[in-house]
């Protein structure tokens, strides 16, 4: 593996770990619980980053995969 790719995927999991940090402890009430007039809720920004930043950049992007997983309602990429 290259030193670039180590570095990467470095930097990824400390991403991972330090969102999953700040809701560690949370109850699953407060995980689903809307804080924005939006309907935003912690789970959701979870999903959306597992999708978007996670598999779209590094699966379809960069690895030039199909784009099949995208959800076809309307902001789906958000709903747990």
């Amino acid at each position: 593996m290259s030193r670039e790719k180590q570095l990467l995927l470095r930097q990824l999991e400390g991403q991972r770990r330090h969102v999953l940090a700040m809701l560690e402890g949370l109850t699953d009430e407060q995980l689903r619980r809307p804080v924005l007039p939006s309907g935003w809720h912690c789970l959701g920004l979870v999903k959306h980053l597992a999708l978007s930043d996670e598999h779209y950049w590094f699966r379809c992007v960069v690895a030039g995969e199909s784009e099949d997983y995208f959800p076809t309602e309307p902001n789906g990429d958000w709903q747990v």
